[in-house]
């Protein structure tokens, strides 16, 4: 069977070095939404699309990423069903990489320390509310930012209105005025989808941008665009801002926040 509902939600746990329990870091991931894929079932027959860092190239899956994961001695790589899918099913799953050699923050010639490895933080279905600003990844070590996902479902759109907003070394930075612009698109994603090596809109509930009550978004990061801090980082998104007219309700968020960390 080509389109299963459970396919989108199937976990996918990245063991390094012998990582036996979970973490909160741990590489562990719904398999859609880590390529920037939201709405799970709903996304199962989307337009193909790919470019150098991820894509969807069939109906059926046809997924691929080619995110660094970076390890010593071993990788293991393990694949579950989502509990609500109890029939059996088939799965198909290559893992590719090099061994002992250096490896490079992609996009630069920055290289990555020995000890770096890749890090996921993850938001869950967190109801935010209206201006809540909510915590997308916190780290006390030095790394880089790779990619962020974000998974949006409201009752308006205006939850868009929201910055990113980061504190690097101590530092407080602006990402964006607003959540598109984060995404690299302006004006509620008035221009629709797309998907291009640095950012995407790979889902919107509407044509209209003033009723994009759902939406699933792509950043990356790397060497292209660089995100890198020394000795901690904390990225937080807020759900509207106070000067919108009219607020914002509240926002159910799914987020994943992908950081190479030594």
């Amino acid at each position: 069977e080509l389109l299963w509902d459970g396919l989108a939600h199937t976990r996918v746990r990245v063991l390094v070095d012998g990582e036996v329990e979970r973490n909160e870091t741990t590489l562990d991931f719904e398999l859609y939404l880590a390529h920037g894929i939201g709405f799970g079932a709903r996304m199962l027959a989307h337009t193909p699309f790919g470019n150098e860092n991820l894509g969807k190239l069939a109906y059926g899956g046809g997924l691929y990423s080619t995110r660094l994961v970076p390890f010593a001695r071993r990788v293991r790589v393990v694949a579950h069903l989502p509990p609500f899918d109890t029939v059996s099913r088939t799965f198909w799953f290559i893992a590719r990489g090099v061994e002992r050699m250096p490896l490079v923050l992609r996009g630069s010639l920055m290289p990555l320390p020995p000890a770096a490895r890749l890090r996921l933080y993850t938001v869950r279905a967190h109801a935010a509310a209206p201006f809540e600003r909510v915590m997308l990844a916190n780290t006390s070590a030095g790394g880089a930012v790779h990619a962020v996902v974000q998974q949006f479902d409201s009752h308006n759109a205006h939850y868009l209105e929201g910055e990113v907003r980061a504190v690097i070394d101590g530092r407080n930075v602006a990402l964006s005025s607003g959540t598109e612009d984060f995404y690299l698109s302006a004006f509620y994603f008035d221009a629709g989808e797309y998907q291009t090596p640095l950012a995407g809109l790979t889902f919107r509930s509407s044509v209209l941008p003033t009723e994009t009550t759902q939406a699933s978004a792509y950043r990356v990061f790397d060497g292209y665009d660089p995100l890198v801090f020394e000795h901690n980082l904390t990225l937080t998104w807020r759900n509207g801002e106070p000067s919108t007219k009219p607020q914002p309700t509240t926002t159910t968020l799914d987020a994943y926040v992908f950081v190479y960390e030594w």
